[in-house]
């Protein structure tokens, strides 16, 4: 009896031990396991991908240099005379063929039938008609959207002047005539107007000082 008893103690020992060892690998096991799992990356997370910067600004490219479209022309007396009667819209003028008060859009240049009349400044020939009133008239467009108008010219325009030409400053474009009815009683000048974005100017603040001193004998002059 007494070595069944040792027999069975020592079994009973043995089973305490390997329960014990198998808990403690167990708890080891499970310990490293845990460690593992929080180092590895979760795969069933979905994996996105920064796409790469890239600009969506719009390339400029600064445009050419030019001159501004609304920069005025330098401009010239249109005939060589005196001014016998200047712009003014405020104050009525007396027309001696008329034999009334008017105001009156541009400026009159007295001079010699059959003299010169210069273009005052670069541009192109945009009209070219005749008034009832004041006779042979031509029309220049300027840069700037400023047109010089020409009245009271010849019956004949110099030659190649024709709706379309390019001129340049100081290009002879007509002469001097007396077909404007409304002017017939004064003697032969040119009638010259000038408008800046359709608003009628008075052409003496636009010429250049040194064409008025120049051509426009006998004319005030201002200073530019």
């Amino acid at each position: 009896m007494d070595k069944n008893e040792n027999s069975v103690k020592a079994n009973r020992i043995l089973y305490i031990v390997i329960v014990a060892v198998l808990c403690v690998t167990a708890i080891v096991v499970g310990i490293t396991a845990a460690s593992q799992r929080g180092k590895k990356p979760n795969e069933d997370a979905p994996v996105t991908t920064e796409p790469p910067v890239t600009s969506t600004a719009p390339t400029t490219t600064a445009p050419p240099v030019t001159d501004a479209p609304n920069t005025l022309p330098s401009f010239i007396a249109p005939t060589s005379g005196k001014v016998s009667k200047e712009h003014d819209l405020s104050v009525l003028v007396y027309s001696a063929t008329m034999d009334d008060l008017r105001v009156h859009c541009g400026i009159d240049i007295s001079a010699n039938a059959g003299d010169d009349v210069l273009a005052a400044a670069d541009g192109e020939i945009t009209k070219i008609y005749t008034d009832p009133m004041m006779g042979n008239c031509i029309e220049i467009s300027h840069k700037g959207d400023a047109v010089s108008i020409y009245k009271n010219l010849s019956f004949e325009h110099a030659e190649g002047i024709e709706v379309g030409t390019k001129v340049e400053k100081g290009e002879v474009i007509s002469y001097i005539g007396d077909s404007a009815m409304i002017e017939s009683a004064e003697e032969p000048h040119l009638h010259y107007e000038l408008t800046v974005k359709g608003v009628s100017v008075d052409p003496m603040d636009y010429i250049s000082s040194d064409s008025k001193l120049a051509s426009l004998t006998g004319a005030e002059i201002y200073e530019d």
